[in-house]
């Protein structure tokens, strides 16, 4: 799941979480956090793909993605 937030100081930032079951328990866990330039669908795919790369996660595990369903985080226009 990413959620992008906007600090008091105007900085912008996207929080990336995981929720999974490990040993049939449901586990929310912080995973990072992403300082964003702008919060464009581009760039914000482009730091998504970064992150995965320099912390070697396996894309082949993803199973669903989440956000809150800005047109921003799924790249659509609604």
């Amino acid at each position: 799941m990413i959620d992008e937030i906007t600090s008091i100081s105007d900085e912008r930032h996207l929080a990336i979480v995981s929720k999974h079951m490990s040993h049939n328990v449901p586990v929310l866990r912080f995973i990072g956090l992403i300082e964003l330039e702008d919060c464009t669908t581009n760039n914000i795919l482009e730091q998504n793909l970064k992150f995965i790369q320099v912390n070697e996660l396996n894309l082949d595990n993803l199973i669903h993605f989440g956000s809150d369903g800005a047109s921003k985080m799924v790249g659509k226009l609604f």
